[in-house]
C-alpha cells in the first residue's frame, strides 16, 4: 500500500512538473506587453481583458498583459480592452512591447468603427490627420478622458456617441465629395451615348449614380434584347481603393468593369438603348433581374462593410458561410423600405435588422473562435453609430435604387450599313433659288452652281440631380448637333445634259454640312438627292437646271452691289463703287477714304458678245478706259461669270493689241 501511494505521489509530482514546463513554455512564447495611457487617465487595469483576432488574456493592475499580438500588428488591426463584456478603448498596436497611448489613439480607434468612415476606405494617417484637423476634437477628447477617468466606456456617454457620429460623418462625406470632385473634371455629372455610323455604340461606364443602373439595346421589332443587360460602374462613387467595401465587391460580386462600354448594332432594324435603375419594369425582365441582382448586392456589402468596420479581410477570408450570405443577400426584402425613406427611426430599424443578419450568417461558419470573438466585441459597438444618416453612402445608395425612377430611352436606326438617329435637312442654297418644287438655278453653258444644306441630328444627354433629399431624378435634354458623315447620293432624272462635279455619293462634312456643285449644260437638267441609306426619315432634294439664253437681265440683277475698282496703272491705288438697280451709281472713297463731296453719279450697263457679257461703267474713270477697252480677247476673268467674284478690263494703250490690264473690279 505504501509503495502504490508513494508511486502516485511521484506520478502527479511528474505531472506537475510536465504541466509546469508547458505553462513557461508557451509563456515565453507570448512575451509581455505593458500599456500605459497619458493624460494620467485613472483606468482600473485590472478590470480589463485585451482581445486580440488570435485570443484573449488577463490585464494587470499595472497594465502588463501576455497575449498572441502577431497578427494584430502584422495585419494592422487594433488591440481590444474589454470591460464587463463592452469595449472600454482600443488602440492600433506600436513597435515594442510598452505601448505608450495617448488620448488621440483612442479616439482613431472610435473613428475606425465609424460607417461612413469603413465605407470611405480611410488610411490610418490619413483618418488621423483629418481628426486632429476637426473642429470637434478637443472636445472628443474632453469626452473620452471624462469617460476613461469614471472607469466607464465612453460609448455609455451619449453626447459622446452623438458628436462621434456627427465628426464621423463629416469627415467621410468631405472624403466622398473630394472623390467626386476629382470625377467630375474628367466627366460631369451628365450622361450620354456616343454613336458612331458603323453602328457602334460606345458610353463611359462610370454612371453617376450611388445605385447601379443597367442598360440594354432592344431590336423594336421583335422586343428582344440583342444586347443582353449591361451594368454601369457606380463604384467610382460607392468603392474606394484599398477599402474593405472594395474587398467584399471583388469577393461576393467580382464583375471587372471596363472604363468605357461597348457594343456594336448586329444587324439592319430600328433599335432602342434603354437605361434604367430598375424600379418600374421599364427594361426586359432580363434586365431588370440583373440590376436587382447588383443593386441587392450594392446595399448588401455596404450593410456587411459597415457590420465589420475593421478587420473585414481577415475576419472573413476563411468564411465557409459565403454561400448563405449571398443568398441572404440575394433574397432580402426590400419592397418595405419604400415606405420609410422619410422615418428615419424606421430606416435605421431596416439597416439594423438586414446589418443582424448578415453578421449573423457571415460569421456562423468561422472555425476561429478569435476571430468571431473579436469580431462580435467590435460588431457591439459598431451598433450603437447611425448608419442611416441621410448624408452617409448607403442612405444616397438606397435613395438612388429605391426611391428614385432613373431610366432614358433613345432610338437608333441601322440601315444600309448605316447608323442614325432623328434627322432633319435644312436648305442653305439661298431663298432667291428656292421653289415649291426644289432648288432652281438658271445660267449659262458650264457655269457652275453649288447646292448647300445643313443637316443635323437629333443627340440626348441626362443630366443627375440630387438637390432633393428624398429622391434623385435625372433630365433628358435635347439638342440639334451636325450629323457628320451621313452619305446622300445624286441622281440625275431627266436626260438633260448638266452634270454634278464630283462623285456621286456625298458625305456631309464635320460641321454637317452637305454641299454638291452642279455645272450648266444646254439642257433642261433634274436631279435628285438623298440619303444613300433607306428609312432616313428624310424627303428627297430636287434640282433643276435651265441653260439663261440671254443673261443679260440676269446679270443686271447680279452685278447690284459695292465693287472695290482698282487701277493697274497705279499699283495700290483703288476706288470703291455702289452698283444700283436700274443702271445708276456712285464712286463713295479712294484709298480707304470717303469723298467729302459725297461722291461721283456714275452709269453703268450690261454689253453682250459673242454669248459673253461685260460691265461698263462711265462718270469717274478717265473715258480713255472704256474708248480703248477691248472685249472679246479671251483673256482671262474678261467677262463676267457667276457666281460673281471679280472680272478685269484690258486695253490697247501701250501695246495697241488690247492686251494690257486696265482695271481690276471685285465683288464686295
Amino acid at each position: 500500500m505504501k509503495n502504490c501511494l508513494r508511486k502516485l505521489v511521484l506520478f502527479t509530482t511528474f505531472l506537475l512538473l510536465i504541466v509546469s514546463c508547458s505553462k513557461d513554455e508557451n509563456s515565453s512564447d507570448v512575451p509581455s506587453e505593458t500599456i500605459k495611457i497619458e493624460d494620467d487617465l485613472k483606468i482600473n487595469f485590472a478590470d480589463l481583458t485585451v482581445v486580440t483576432i488570435d485570443g484573449e488574456a488577463k490585464v494587470d493592475a499595472r497594465g502588463n498583459f501576455s497575449a498572441n499580438t502577431t497578427n494584430t500588428v502584422a495585419k494592422n488591426l487594433p488591440l481590444l480592452f474589454i470591460k464587463d463584456n463592452e469595449i472600454m478603448f482600443g488602440y492600433y498596436s506600436k513597435t515594442g512591447l510598452n505601448n505608450s497611448i495617448s488620448t488621440t489613439d483612442l479616439l482613431l480607434f472610435y473613428f475606425t468603427l465609424h460607417p461612413e468612415i469603413a465605407l470611405q476606405g480611410f488610411q490610418n494617417s490619413e483618418l488621423l490627420d483629418k481628426i486632429k484637423q476637426n473642429s470637434n476634437y478637443d472636445e472628443l477628447t474632453s469626452l473620452i478622458k471624462a469617460s476613461l477617468d469614471a472607469n466607464l466606456s465612453p460609448f455609455k456617454n451619449a453626447s459622446f456617441v452623438s458628436l462621434l457620429n456627427k465628426t464621423g460623418f463629416t469627415i467621410g462625406v468631405a472624403k466622398r465629395q473630394a472623390k467626386l470632385s476629382k470625377i467630375s473634371k474628367s466627366q460631369s455629372f451628365d450622361f450620354r451615348y456616343t454613336y458612331s455610323r458603323d453602328g457602334t455604340i460606345v458610353w463611359n461606364n462610370k454612371f453617376p449614380l450611388f445605385a447601379t443602373v443597367g442598360m440594354e439595346v432592344v431590336d423594336v421589332s421583335t422586343g428582344v434584347s440583342v444586347s443582353g443587360p449591361k451594368m454601369f460602374d457606380n463604384r467610382g462613387l460607392v468603392l474606394s481603393p484599398g477599402s474593405g467595401l472594395e474587398w467584399l465587391w471583388d469577393r461576393y460580386v467580382g464583375v471587372k468593369f471596363e472604363k468605357s462600354g461597348t457594343f456594336k448594332l448586329p444587324k439592319e432594324g430600328k433599335y432602342e438603348i434603354r437605361f434604367t435603375n430598375g424600379v418600374d419594369n421599364f427594361g426586359t425582365k432580363v434586365l431588370e433581374q440583373e440590376v436587382d441582382f447588383n443593386n441587392r448586392f450594392n446595399i448588401g456589402i455596404s450593410v456587411l462593410s459597415i457590420a465589420f468596420p475593421i478587420g473585414i479581410t481577415e475576419i472573413l477570408e476563411d468564411n465557409k458561410c459565403r454561400d448563405a450570405t449571398v443568398d441572404l443577400i440575394k433574397n432580402m426584402r426590400l419592397s418595405t423600405t419604400t415606405l420609410v425613406i422619410t422615418d428615419k427611426s424606421a430606416m435605421a430599424e431596416f439597416i439594423i435588422n438586414l446589418y443582424n443578419d448578415l453578421f449573423f450568417v457571415a460569421t456562423d461558419c468561422l472555425e476561429s473562435k478569435p476571430k468571431k470573438n473579436f469580431a462580435q466585441h467590435i460588431n457591439f459597438i459598431a451598433k450603437k453609430l447611425n448608419a442611416a444618416n441621410e448624408l452617409g453612402t448607403l442612405y444616397l445608395l438606397l435613395k438612388d435604387y429605391l426611391f428614385s425612377d432613373i431610366k432614358g430611352k433613345e432610338t437608333r436606326y441601322f440601315y444600309d450599313g448605316v447608323s442614325f438617329g432623328e434627322l432633319q435637312l435644312t436648305n442653305t442654297t439661298g431663298l432667291q433659288y428656292i421653289t415649291p418644287t426644289g432648288t432652281e438655278f438658271s445660267g449659262q453653258a458650264k457655269s457652275e452652281h453649288p447646292y448647300t444644306a445643313s443637316v443635323n441630328e437629333t443627340a440626348f444627354k441626362y443630366s443627375i440631380n440630387r438637390d432633393n433629399i428624398l429622391t434623385t431624378s435625372i433630365t433628358s435634354d435635347t439638342s440639334k448637333e451636325y450629323a457628320i458623315g451621313l452619305p446622300f447620293e445624286v441622281n440625275k432624272t431627266n436626260s438633260g445634259d448638266a452634270t454634278l462635279k464630283g462623285n456621286k455619293i456625298i458625305p456631309t462634312s464635320i460641321e454637317g454640312q452637305l454641299a454638291a456643285t452642279f455645272v450648266m449644260g444646254t439642257q433642261e437638267s433634274k436631279f435628285e438627292i438623298k440619303p444613300a441609306f433607306k428609312n432616313s426619315g428624310l424627303s428627297s432634294e430636287f434640282v433643276n437646271l435651265k441653260e439663261m439664253v440671254d443673261l443679260t437681265s440676269f446679270y443686271n440683277e447680279k452685278v447690284v452691289g459695292s465693287w472695290k475698282v482698282e487701277n493697274k496703272d497705279y499699283p495700290g491705288t483703288y476706288s470703291v463703287a455702289e452698283l444700283y438697280a436700274g443702271g445708276t451709281g456712285k464712286y463713295i472713297s479712294q484709298n480707304g477714304v470717303l469723298f467729302t463731296n459725297g461722291g461721283y453719279a456714275i452709269t453703268w450697263r450690261i454689253t453682250k458678245k459673242d454669248n459673253k457679257y461685260y460691265l461698263f461703267e462711265d462718270g469717274f474713270n478717265h473715258p480713255g478706259f472704256n474708248q480703248f477697252r477691248k472685249i472679246g480677247t479671251n483673256l482671262p476673268n474678261e467677262s463676267l461669270t457667276y457666281p460673281l467674284t471679280f472680272f478685269k478690263t484690258y486695253g490697247d494703250l501701250g501695246d495697241g493689241k488690247g492686251t494690257v490690264e486696265a482695271l481690276l473690279y471685285t465683288k464686295l
